[in-house]
C-alpha cells in the first residue's frame, strides 16, 4: 500500500500579488558602481492546511552604498493535494514536520520566477544590467522562514 508521501501531487496555482516596497530611482544622484551594489533576499513559505496550498513569498533588495535602490516581493501559489495528511505538529511547539522532502523543490521554483518578474520590471533602470544572481539552494533555505496556518 502506498502511503501520501509516495504519491505527492503538487500544481501551480498562481504567481502574482507584486509587492514593491521600493521603486528603483530614475536617476541616481550620486555614483553608481556595482561594486558598491549589494543585494539582500529573503523567503517566506505559508503552509495552509485547510486549503493544500503553500504560498512562496520571496523579497528582493538591491542597495547602493546602504540606501535601497529597489525592494519588491512576489508570492508563487502552489496546490498539494491532501497536504494536511503529510503534516506532523509536534506536541506543545510551534514546530510543524512535512513528510516529504518537497519544499526545496517549491522554494526554487518561487525563487527562479521572481528574478525572472523583476528582471523583466527593472528593464530601462539603472539595475537592468544586473539581474539578480542565482542562489543556491541551500543559502536559501537558510533566509527561508515557514509558517503554518
Amino acid at each position: 500500500m502506498q502511503s501520501p508521501v509516495d504519491n505527492i501531487k503538487i500544481r501551480l496555482l498562481s504567481v502574482g500579488n507584486p509587492d514593491i516596497r521600493t521603486e528603483v530611482p530614475s536617476i541616481i544622484e550620486r555614483d553608481f558602481s556595482s561594486s558598491d551594489l549589494k543585494i539582500q533576499y529573503q523567503v517566506s513559505v505559508v503552509v495552509n492546511r485547510p486549503q493544500s496550498q503553500v504560498d512562496v513569498i520571496v523579497t528582493l533588495t538591491y542597495l547602493n552604498k546602504g540606501d535601497i535602490l529597489f525592494s519588491g516581493s512576489l508570492t508563487t501559489s502552489f496546490e498539494v493535494v491532501e497536504l494536511a495528511s503529510i503534516i506532523t505538529i509536534k506536541d506543545g511547539q510551534d514546530e510543524f514536520q512535512i513528510e516529504s522532502d518537497f519544499m526545496p523543490m517549491l522554494i526554487n521554483i518561487a525563487f527562479g520566477t521572481t528574478r525572472g518578474y523583476f528582471a523583466r520590471e527593472l528593464q530601462g533602470t539603472v539595475l537592468a544590467p544586473f539581474p539578480f544572481p542565482m542562489i543556491t539552494i541551500e543559502r536559501l533555505l537558510k533566509r527561508t522562514s515557514f509558517q503554518l496556518k
